[in-house]
């Protein structure tokens, strides 16, 4: 995705494409668990429920 078009999406989208190519470029293993929600919200400078709302889709969908 385009980094002009990425800065459109909400905050928890951006996140979580955010999370997907940190996985897809095998920055967590697939059996290794993910970093805190907390961890996760300073990293990306956002709120910890923003965190939250990113990995729930995920899950969701399956990818977690």
């Amino acid at each position: 995705m385009h980094a002009k078009s990425l800065h459109r999406l909400p905050l928890y989208q951006q996140v979580k494409l955010q999370v997907l190519e940190r996985i897809a470029e095998g920055e967590w293993a697939s059996n290794e668990l993910l970093p805190s929600e907390w961890d996760l919200a300073d990293q990306f400078a956002v709120s910890q429920g923003t965190v939250r709302k990113a990995l729930d889709e995920l899950v969701t969908e399956r990818v977690l």
